[in-house]
């Protein structure tokens, strides 16, 4: 089985409460195989995580996530990877590079690999 539209499934910020949640759903309704969790944390045991594919993924770095993109036949990104507010607001800085910058990653390196036959990306914001 695949994804939306084709190919396979990367969830960035796998291991976060939602994230958690959405690579379960994804995997009950497209198969195990086709659902890639990803998170900058190794999963340490995570059994709804370790039950398919998972790769450790900095989301700053563009250069991993298309490596991941073409190697895997990834056709949707669903990116959630972010600092949530409370972290936020003790450092604005590491905030904003990560979850504008992350973003900004994923938008690019989705573009760098739109050739390949990622055609979806799901950006998930959430207010904590």
């Amino acid at each position: 089985m695949s994804g939306v539209h084709g190919g396979r499934i990367l969830v960035t910020g796998a291991l976060g409460q939602i994230g958690t949640d959405l690579v379960q759903a994804l995997r009950r309704e497209h198969g195990i195989d086709s659902v890639i969790a990803s998170d900058i944390r190794e999963s340490d045991g995570h059994s709804s995580i370790e039950e398919g594919p998972y790769v450790p993924l900095d989301v700053m770095d563009t250069d991993a996530i298309s490596a991941i993109c073409k190697r895997e036949g990834i056709g949707t990104v669903y990116h959630l990877a972010a600092l949530l507010s409370a972290t936020g607001e003790r450092n604005p800085d590491k905030c904003r590079r990560i979850n504008v910058g992350g973003t900004i990653s994923v938008l690019e390196a989705a573009r760098e690999c739109s050739s390949e036959g990622v055609c979806t990306l799901v950006h998930c914001c959430f207010r904590s």
